[in-house]
């Protein structure tokens, strides 16, 4: 339940035209769903096997767009990969799954010590953060690794 809160939490308080659109939430009696926006045509993987002379580059610099207002609003993501990019009608790429993100609140860095990652998208820091005197465990740098990682995904 922690992870859906911080998502909440997320999706609630960012906006930008690159982020899957909160719509709100579903509570059942024993469960919480998130409503966000339908993407239709899957995630980015999904995408490109299906369009694969789509504009790639274009699809980058979204996700880096939303990448760079996500940092400069304190919030790192935890878990960027093709399979948490999904893409709209339009073919406007969005990320989503914010249940792995930290962030700033009151000048403090929300963490999370479980190890709940994708592997192949994890930075090297992250696998050993005193080898790499880290002093938390996800930041913006490992953002920025995924991203690399998703580049060439």
């Amino acid at each position: 339940l922690q992870y859906i809160y911080k998502e909440l939490f997320i999706l609630k308080y960012t906006r930008h035209p690159n982020i899957v659109p909160f719509r709100g939430i579903n509570i059942q009696p024993s469960k919480l769903y998130i409503v966000c926006g339908f993407m239709d045509q899957g995630n980015l993987n999904q995408y490109l096997g299906k369009y694969p002379s789509a504009n790639k580059l274009q699809l980058l610099r979204e996700v880096a767009s939303e990448m760079k207002y996500l940092h400069e609003s304190g919030v790192v993501h935890g878990d960027l990969k093709g399979a948490n990019v999904l893409v709209d009608d339009k073919g406007v790429a969005r990320i989503a799954d914010f249940g792995l993100g930290t962030f700033k609140y009151d000048g403090q860095v929300e963490t999370d010590t479980e190890m709940k990652w994708s592997i192949r998208w994890m930075a090297p820091e992250l696998f050993d953060p005193k080898k790499f005197a880290a002093k938390e465990t996800r930041t913006t740098h490992s953002d920025v690794y995924a991203f690399a990682m998703t580049v060439v995904e």
